[in-house]
């Protein structure tokens, strides 16, 4: 679909299907935007633009941006599990040390997602406070779905953890992820303040904390 296009090659969707196709395109369109732009300054024109459908007709399909990029969010969190799921596929893990390499495996992931994380921290605070209960129950049960996702991963590494501890263990590990994401990454301001000698400690090392404290919150887990 080219950007730009008008209304007319986004035709209103009429079944259930169809809105749901619709949807993932928008959703899809907000994610090639965000590999330019801020989540905070994404805009619903841009995204009526590249998606090729009008402003008013992005309502049609998702309440507000925040509703968007719940979404976008979901389809980041899917994209850290299916690469799990394919590095256990491969069979990378058959030297009998599962947790150790499962929290490396998950620290490489989350690295390589930052927007993925970045969107877990603003998903409290500023996101669900823009959407409907209906949209946030949405959002959450998929969420648990993923997560359950990852507990079935997790699991198939030997380490042992019982299915009713999966939402918990993850909430921490993204918890911690987007968390020491915002540590790790000051804003120009206190980048400059950290060079201090006397504050130079606080400069974290995003890759080896991730490691370790996921190998923590796994070990505490089993």
């Amino acid at each position: 679909m080219a950007e730009g296009a008008g209304e007319s090659t986004f035709q209103r969707a009429r079944s259930s299907e169809h809105q749901a196709v619709r949807r993932a395109a928008i959703v899809e369109a907000a994610r090639r935007l965000l590999g330019k732009v801020h989540p905070l300054d994404l805009r619903m024109r841009a995204l009526a633009k590249r998606a090729g459908i009008s402003p008013s007709g992005l309502y049609r399909y998702f309440e507000n941006m925040e509703a968007v990029l719940l979404h976008v969010h979901l389809c980041d969190f899917e994209d850290v599990v299916g690469s799990w799921e394919q590095s256990l596929h491969s069979g990378m893990f058959n030297d009998g040390n599962g947790l150790n390499d499962m929290a490396a495996l998950m620290a490489r992931s989350f690295l390589a997602e930052p927007r993925f994380l970045t969107l877990i921290s603003l998903t409290p605070s500023l996101y669900e406070r823009e959407v409907s209960v209906e949209a946030l129950v949405e959002h959450k049960l998929q969420l648990l779905s993923l997560m359950q996702r990852a507990g079935a991963a997790l699991q198939s590494t030997g380490v042992p953890i019982d299915d009713s501890e999966t939402p918990r263990l993850f909430g921490q590990m993204l918890a911690f992820a987007s968390g020491l994401h915002l540590l790790a990454n000051p804003s120009p301001t206190a980048r400059i303040a950290l060079e201090h000698p006397a504050l130079t400690f606080l400069a974290l090392d995003m890759a080896d904390e991730l490691e370790e404290g996921l190998k923590v919150l796994l070990r505490g887990s089993c």
